[in-house]
């Protein structure tokens, strides 16, 4: 009888531990379950976090993308030749200006370009040819004609012409015509 009881126990045990195996086998599918449960979770957390933290980031800063093809945004540009023409204040006290306004709002305006730079950018808006313009005639009263006739694409070419103010009625003549800006 004990070999019986022996081979009846085995059989038992064998379908116990099959039983176990498979329970064993859908509990590791569950475990795998939740463990790529949890990861998604995790990845839409940090995503969810990230958009947070970058709309904290856009409330306290401003987005300043810099110009297509060039390093600097138009607003530093604009600045720019806004401070130099109406403080009339030299290029390095612009790029000065400048750095103050970095610093006190936390480099909001990123890398701040050099006064040659900022030099260039006048001179390409043509407010200085503009402020100069009458050098060439500057212990004389003069006018100014700026024609626009001439343009290369969509871009428009402006021609600035000088006349004596003491100039009487009579036609012009090219002795009395000065060409103060050439495109």
């Amino acid at each position: 009888m004990n070999k019986d009881s022996n081979k009846i126990e085995n059989i038992i045990l064998k379908k116990e531990l099959s039983r176990l195996k498979e329970e064993n086998k859908k509990l590791k599918q569950q475990v795998e379950k939740h463990k790529n449960e949890k990861e998604s979770l995790k990845k839409e957390l940090k995503k969810k976090q990230r958009s947070e933290r970058n709309a904290k980031q856009r409330t306290r800063t401003i987005m300043i993308e810099p110009v297509k093809g060039h390093q600097y945004a138009e607003l530093i540009v604009r600045l720019s030749n806004r401070l130099y023409s109406g403080l009339n204040c030299g290029f390095r006290q612009v790029v000065k200006i400048l750095n103050i306004i970095n610093e006190t709002f936390d480099n909001l305006l990123g890398r701040i370009p050099c006064y040659n730079t900022i030099e260039n950018w006048v001179k390409k808006c043509g407010l200085n040819l503009y402020n100069s313009s009458g050098s060439r005639l500057q212990w004389d009263k003069y006018a100014q004609i700026v024609d626009e006739s001439m343009m290369i694409g969509s871009e428009k070419l402006l021609l600035t012409l000088g006349v004596p103010a003491a100039h009487q009625g009579a036609p012009l003549s090219c002795n009395n015509i000065s060409i103060l800006i050439w495109p």
